[in-house]
């Protein structure tokens, strides 16, 4: 295959059955990414400084009792016991340090 048809995105098919799945990020991007996981097993905690309304809503319906909200900063140590982590801020370096430490060695 040409390089200029490589496909850039790999469905990934994972079991979510009790997964932990670290979210950073509290806003409209981090909300979108809830919506979405809401249909899927597992436990999702959030950690942001400030965490908008929709999220809060979720806690009460869809995610109830399988979202944790944690009001900080975000710390390396947030990312203990997760299997998956979602960097969902909009700061691009923030983000490539979640990513770098949860284990991506990508952009």
């Amino acid at each position: 295959m040409s390089e200029n048809k490589l496909k850039k995105h790999l469905p990934l098919y994972v079991n979510m059955e009790g997964k932990c799945i670290a979210i950073i990020g509290g806003g409209h991007i981090a909300e979108r990414r809830l919506r979405t996981l809401s249909a899927f097993e597992g436990i999702f905690r959030v950690t942001a400084p400030d965490i908008c309304a929709g999220i809060r809503e979720l806690t009460e319906n869809e995610l109830s009792g399988r979202l944790l909200l944690t009001e900080k900063k975000y710390e390396p140590e947030d990312l203990n016991g997760c299997d998956i982590v979602l960097a969902c801020t909009d700061d691009p370096g923030l983000n490539a340090q979640v990513g770098a430490q949860g284990g991506c060695a990508g952009k």
